[in-house]
């Protein structure tokens, strides 16, 4: 345990949660590859760009319908609804395009069907007020016995949003793949609560978190919209919010709990998760056919062979 400051995401409590030895290779040696493009995970940060090129444009939009920049458009009063001058298709059209994510490929065909099918099926949204777009607040992970921890989450916020209707303020996760998540999948993905759980600590009045989700599956039949897209509402009490945020202290203060000098920490094989969620699994198993005194050594020569290398600059 340390008295300095360590920063941490999400995506490394995720990491230490599958397996101690993911979460030192990816976050305490900083071992890292350049994704592929075509991946889920490439297809995800496609989408990720094209959303937050959206919205931050829907939010200028409505700065500017506020500031009189729009003759004979108004901001809606309570419980009313944005209407947008003309020309924001034409502007909306442009900002995405922006975004260098519509190539001539197979993965910029998917992501101008995914976001054409995200017009027609919310439109502009016209019932959320835009508050904060890739927003990032920081704050110190509770200790178990009261106080704030040596551990700062940092988090990157896809969307705040203020429903006209519900006068409610959410945060909106945008997300992509084959199937929707269901809520009870959710309730035990601790991501949006950590999310809930820093606004409210942070005194801003959030409700929950809202799942906006997009299929990646493209059929010989088309689907309809109401089959390719879901949002996905999920509130929680403090008293949850508190413990999510307590059981996150508790993953990094155990992940760090194995000192440097020990070796490489436990591995938690699990066919699934090695499969679909670890980018280390191949070198994991050259490593295992090793002697056990060269496997640590073998698994990093393994790294560097298959054109990985050390990141520092990343989180």
């Amino acid at each position: 345990m340390t008295d300095e400051p360590r920063i941490v995401s999400w995506s490394e409590i995720s990491s230490a949660r599958q397996c101690l030895l993911k979460h030192r290779l990816e976050y305490r040696e900083r071992w890292s590859a350049d994704s592929i493009r075509s991946s889920a995970r490439g297809v995800g940060t496609a989408w990720n760009k094209v959303m937050e090129a959206h919205y931050r444009l829907l939010q200028a939009i409505q700065q500017e319908i506020r500031d009189g920049k729009h003759e004979g458009v108004e901001a809606p009063g309570r419980r009313g609804r944005w209407v947008y001058p003309d020309e924001t298709a034409g502007r909306l059209r442009d900002a995405v395009r922006a975004t260098g994510e519509f190539t001539d490929d197979d993965t910029g065909y998917l992501i101008d069907w995914m976001y054409i099918g995200h017009l027609g099926h919310y439109g502009l949204d016209p019932g959320w007020t835009i508050l904060a777009v890739e927003f990032s607040p920081v704050g110190p992970l509770p200790r178990p016995g009261g106080g704030e921890s040596e551990y700062t989450l940092k988090t990157k916020i896809d969307l705040v949003i203020f429903d006209l209707w519900s006068e409610r303020t959410w945060i909106i996760d945008h997300k992509s793949g084959k199937y929707s998540p269901e809520s009870k999948e959710l309730r035990f993905d601790d991501q949006f609560g950590l999310y809930t759980w820093i606004l409210r600590h942070l005194g801003r009045p959030v409700i929950g978190s809202m799942v906006s989700w997009a299929t990646t599956s493209r059929t010989k039949t088309e689907k309809e919209l109401k089959d390719r897209f879901a949002r996905r509402p999920l509130d929680r009490s403090d008293d949850e919010l508190d413990q999510i945020a307590l059981d996150a202290y508790r993953t990094v203060e155990s992940a760090y709990s194995h000192g440097d000098d020990e070796g490489d920490p436990p591995v938690s094989p699990d066919s699934e998760m090695c499969k679909r969620r670890c980018d280390f699994s191949n070198a994991h198993l050259h490593a295992r056919r090793q002697p056990v005194a060269k496997a640590p050594a073998a698994l990093r020569a393994y790294l560097v062979d298959t054109g990985y290398s050390i990141n520092r600059t990343r989180h």
